[in-house]
Formats: structure tokens, sequence, C-alpha cells
């Protein structure tokens, strides 16, 4: 199994009257010694101000304050009181003033009063506008709870606080006080994330409106992507911001054996309660679903648009949000390989700091065969995961089959007991390809990755290498004539230099094709992009070519030959398309496991071969 990064966030989320958060100006002034038994706490903060309301409506007929509100203030760890002008005006508040200064005795409530636009010394005297407040309350309500509302004030004025004077424009400096203390009471310990998070916000808006959802149930949030994406980033920053509306959370680097009991305990967790898990394995999340109180939801992290990329390539190599100007074309370059891939920006950008445009140049021409190790270890770890089939599979996609019909692939590698139908979507939920319009596709630094794993076995000698993709590489192997290793060859002629190969090449090697026993793939092709002057020039095959014993796919565009010495009975995929052959071959070939048979664009061909020697076809295309 794949490592998981578990970031649990336990118990139920807060019901405050506000989340504003800490530290008042005597430390003394804030909490009893009371040592009663703490209570359950159910919010961080309770917020107590005169604001334009008509609660004192309901005190006018004789209510009480509801009970709700008087147990979310016994379930607070911290109560702010807001004294301004009108308070003492207010009974509700005064009600409430109360309550708290009771909770600060009974349970240890940190209580926190702020005298907003007042003198504190008129609040303690009680003069001024408090002592009309108290006046007017003293011709309607009884004589004894007025006493208690005088009693709770003076006690709150005597705490200490902050003084916040009319008319200084300083207001942002003791709220950022009030937030650093109750945080520091909290003992709020917040993952340390790195400077510059390009591109994260909307990531983050996305997670937490998801953390919305089912708000009753336990919500299991998977976050899912390849080595380096930023999950674990972006799961940092949602565990940061919302912290504090939980009483019980925790954020833990485990393997996935040891996260799997702590998701099918879910009875340990109450509702409401909100798990994130980072990995690379999208089916882990799936295994999640335990018990109908857990909600599971997907997030897929993708690479940074071009835009972001380039900016966060720009903080590490030249310490600004935007690349220098003489440098602008190289950086765009730089973070064109990188294609949005965030731990690659970094590194490459980190490397690039303070060196000159030469070297520049030379370190991308090295990178197009010479990966950042740092990058390139992190996105292996995936691969190293994989059972052998299943890293057959995703080498022959890296070196032969991106872009190609899921499907098609599918077919072509099961027929060489390689259980694609299986490992394909393994692939897939541990993020190494994607499916796009049914094509299979992968991330370029994770196709690059899959090359280096190749080019290891042997790195001077690509002769001795498994699969073939490079022009230059294919053409330096093609020297040696020692190519017994060799099971696929993907051929390229548009990226080919000049007389790389021809077909002189081609006929003084025919005997060697034969030799190669593991070849199972063939596709000798002009990509799409090619001019039609380039595929005119075709290359021949020599009359008496001899073919790979084992080929499963062989594609050769432009084909000028019979293929009399085709061995075709593990043949699953023939393609021969813009041929200019009238048949394929003389006479009948047994062709038992053909499946695909494409002659687009063959405008001389003139003769099939029967199809009763081709029992399994399922395409048979002869466009245009």
């Amino acid at each position: 199994m794949g490592k998981s990064k578990e970031l649990a966030i336990n118990n139920c989320p807060k019901m405050a009257s506000s989340s504003t958060t800490q530290k008042p100006s005597s430390s003394s002034s804030s909490s009893s010694s009371s040592s009663a038994p703490s209570p359950k706490l159910n919010s961080n903060v309770f917020l107590s101000f005169r604001g334009e309301d008509t609660r004192d409506d309901k005190l006018e007929r004789g209510e009480e304050i509801g009970q709700q509100l008087l147990g979310t203030i016994e379930g607070s760890r911290f109560s702010i009181i807001v004294f301004s002008e009108r308070y003492a005006d207010s009974k509700w508040c005064l009600e409430e003033l109360t309550k708290i200064m009771e909770c600060r005795k009974e349970r240890g409530q940190t209580v926190l009063p702020v005298f907003y636009h007042v003198d504190p010394s008129d609040m303690r005297k009680q003069t001024g506008s408090f002592r009309k407040g108290f006046a007017k309350h003293e011709k309607t309500v009884d004589a004894e709870k007025v006493e208690r509302w005088r009693a709770a004030m003076t006690e709150a004025t005597n705490l200490g606080g902050w003084h916040v004077v009319k008319d200084k424009g300083y207001e942002s400096k003791p709220i950022q006080e009030i937030i650093d203390f109750i945080l520091k009471g909290l003992k709020t310990k917040f993952l340390l994330i790195e400077k510059h998070m390009v591109g994260m916000k909307f990531c983050l808006e996305k997670l937490k409106s998801m953390l919305q959802i089912h708000l009753g149930h336990i919500n299991v949030i998977g976050i899912f992507g390849f080595g380096g994406i930023g999950k674990t980033t972006i799961a940092k920053m949602v565990y940061n911001d919302i912290l504090c509306q939980f009483n019980g959370s925790c954020f833990t680097e485990d393997h996935w054996d040891q996260v799997e009991p702590l998701i099918e305990r879910c009875i340990w967790f109450a509702p409401g309660s909100r798990i994130i898990i980072t990995t690379r394995d999208e089916h882990l999340i799936n295994m999640c679903q335990v018990d109908e109180s857990i909600k599971v939801l997907f997030y897929e992290v993708d690479p940074l648009c071009d835009e972001e990329a380039i900016e966060l390539f720009s903080w590490y190599a030249f310490k600004q949000h935007v690349p220098k100007e003489d440098y602008m074309n190289l950086a765009k370059r730089m973070a064109n390989y990188a294609k949005g891939h965030p731990l690659a920006l970094k590194v490459l950008g980190s490397s690039l700091y303070g060196k000159t445009i030469d070297e520049w140049k030379s370190e991308m021409d090295k990178l197009k065969k010479c990966p950042k190790k740092e990058v390139n270890d992190l996105l292996r770890v995936s691969f190293d995961g994989l059972y052998d089939f299943e890293k057959d599979v995703f080498l022959d996609i890296a070196c032969f089959f991106i872009g190609t019909n899921k499907d098609f692939v599918l077919k072509i590698l099961d027929s060489c007991n390689f259980y694609a139908t299986s490992a394909i979507p393994n692939l897939h939920d541990r993020c190494l390809i994607t499916i796009v319009d049914n094509g299979v596709q992968m991330h370029d630094l994770i196709q690059q990755m899959g090359w280096t794993v190749v080019r290891e076995e042997y790195p001077r000698d690509p002769s001795k290498w498994s699969r073939l993709w490079d022009p230059n590489d294919i053409h330096k192997a093609f020297l040696t004539r020692k190519m017994k290793n060799i099971e696929t060859i993907s051929l390229d002629l548009s990226r080919s230099k000049e007389m790389q190969f021809t077909s002189e090449v081609f006929s003084k090697m025919k005997n060697m094709f034969a030799e190669m026993k593991e070849l199972r793939l063939l596709k000798v092709y002009y990509s799409a992009h090619c001019s039609q002057t380039t595929k005119e020039n075709k290359i021949l095959l020599p009359i008496d070519f001899e073919f790979p014993p084992n080929l499963r796919y062989f594609h050769w565009e432009g084909l000028e030959i019979l293929l009399s010495n085709l061995q075709g009975q593990n043949l699953v995929a023939l393609n021969l398309k813009s041929s200019n052959i009238k048949e394929l071959w003389e006479g009948d070939k047994d062709l038992p496991n053909l499946k695909f048979l494409d002659l687009s664009y063959s405008q001389q061909l003139m003769k099939i071969p029967k199809f009763t020697m081709m029992q399994n076809l399922k395409r048979l295309n002869l466009g245009a």
C-alpha cells in the first residue's frame, strides 16, 4: 500500500455566537481560580455586545433569555464583553453579563472586557450613561436583579482589558491582540506552511465548501493526486483555517494500515466530525465508506495553470512574482517543462537562482534526459509500489501508448499476459495515468520518470534496454546489432535526423529483427503534425525482411512491400495506414488472435485477406 497521511478533526463543530478570537491588558483579570469540574465545551468564544436589535422587547414582556443562549455561554471557553456607551441600557446585555460572570466563577471561563469608546472609570463608579441606564431599570425591574447586574459590571470592569479610544484610528491593534491571546489560551498549534501559496486559494475555498456538506454526519474528504502536486500543503491550509471550529484536532502522518482501523471505528467520532486524508491512491478513499454515518467525498488536485506556474517558479528563481526581463523566455520554457507541478517548479527555481543565462540553457538541455532527482524520486514512490505486471503496463504506456485509445491498449496488453484490465484502473487510482476522452495520458514528469526507470538498467547502452522511444537512442541501438532484450520500439520518423533511418539501414538489419524474441510492440510512424513532404520520404522494408516471432502489435506507416514473412500467430493489431500495396500477402495466413486491422488511406489496395482466417477480428478500418 502507498503512504497515506491523515488529518482527523474530531468531535462536534462549535456553535458560538462569534468566532472572534484573543489577550487582555491585565492577565490577572481573565479567569477564575475555581476548581469546579470542566463542562462539555461547545464553543471557543462568546461575544456580548450592545447591538441595534430588538432583543429587549422580549424582556419587556417578562420573558427570560433563551436557554439555548445560556447554554452557549456556559459551553464557551472565552467570553468577550464589548462595553459601549449604551451597554447598560440593555436588559438583555446585563443578563448576558451576569451569566458570563457566573460562568467565570463556577466554570473557570476566561472573560475579556473591551471598553469601546467609554471610560473604564465611569463603568466602575457606574456614572454617566451607566448611571442613567441602571436608574431606568430600577423603575421596572426588581431591586435584587438590578443589584446583581451592578455587581456583575463592577466585577467585570475590575478585571482589566482593552481600552479602545474614540478617533484614535488603531482599532485593528487591540483586535489582533485579542485574537493572539485567545489562540495562545487555546494552545492552538498551526501547521507550518510555505510562504508562497500560489494557486491554492481556489482549492481552499472548494474544500471548505465540501466540509459544509452533510453537517450531521462524519465526513471523510479524500484529497488525491500524484506526488508533489500539493496534497499535503492544501490539507494543512484547510486544517489551519478550520482548526478553531472543533473541540479536538490532530494532524498525523501514517501508513494506511494505521489509518484504516481508525476509520473503521467510526463510533469514536461524533456527528459533525471531519477527517481529511491525502493519498496518491484514489481507491483507498473508497475504502473509508465503512458505515452509513460516514460520507466520503473526493477532491483531485490539479496542476497549476500556466500563469500560476510562472509565478510560483519566479518566487524561487528570482525572489519575485515575475521573471526578470532577460530570462522571460527561459523561465517560460522551464515552467512549461514542469507542466504545473508545484514541487518541480520550486526545485527548478531554487536550483537556477542566481545562475547565468548560459547556465540556464545548459540545465534545460540536461533536463531532457536527466530529471531533477528530488522530483523524480518522489514520483518514483508510486511506481515502486506496483506489482511487476503493473510496472510493465505503466512502462508500455509511458514509452509506447501515450494518447492511445484505452480499450485498444487493454486488448494489446492483456494479450501480453499483463492483466491490463486490472492494471490500468489501478494505475489511474494511483494517479500515474489519466483517461481523457478514453485516451490514455500521463503527466510529462511521470512519463519522464518512466523513461528514467528504463534508462537506468544500462545508462549508456540503449541496445540493452527493454523499451526504445527516442530516435537517437534507437539509432545508437541499431548500430550495435544486438537488441535481444528489446520489448517495444516506437519510432517517430518525423523526430529523427536525416539519414539516421533509411531503407538501406533497415535492409542491413533485416535479420536482426527476427532475433528480437522479446519484441512485442513495433511502431514506425510519422507524427500527426508532420508535413506531407516528410511523409512521402518513406522507409522501405527489404523484401525478405524477417519479422519478430512474438509481435502483438505491428504498425508501419507507408508500407511498400508484401508481408510475406509475417509471423501472425500472436498478432492482435496490424496497422498499415497509408501503405502503397495492392494486397497484404499472397495466399492465406492464419491470424487467430487478430482483433484490429487498419488499412486506412491505402489507396492502391485492391484485395484484403479472407476473414475466415481472422475469426476474432473486431475492427477493420478502410477509411479514405
